[in-house]
């Protein structure tokens, strides 16, 4: 195995190890946000369903925002990684990489 051919798997390797990582992040991002939400829940309507689109919903978007933020940041830095490994694996393909 050449050189070349073995730096390009162990970027797939180290992107692939990235991605699980962030993957991780988003299943906690995910669990935290639908703790707050239901924590909002419990405490505001007594644990029952917020309709969207009503103020109800607005209070608990404004409580829960960081937790919100945290989790739609989460989800980029997945969807990244995915492209960055995908990007990877193509360039070791030897199918180009798209511009």
């Amino acid at each position: 195995m050449n050189t070349i051919k073995l730096s390009l798997q162990i970027a797939i390797a180290e992107k692939a190890v990235e991605l699980y990582r962030l993957e991780e992040s988003l299943r906690s991002a995910s669990a935290d946000l639908r703790n707050a939400c239901s924590e909002f829940r419990h405490k505001h309507n007594g644990g029952n369903y917020v309709q969207r689109d009503s103020d109800m919903h607005e209070q608990m978007r404004e409580v829960t925002g960081l937790e919100f933020e945290t989790y739609n940041e989460a989800k980029r830095n997945v969807r990244n990684a995915k492209r960055r490994l995908d990007t990877a694996i193509r360039a070791s393909l030897g199918k180009g990489v798209r511009p």
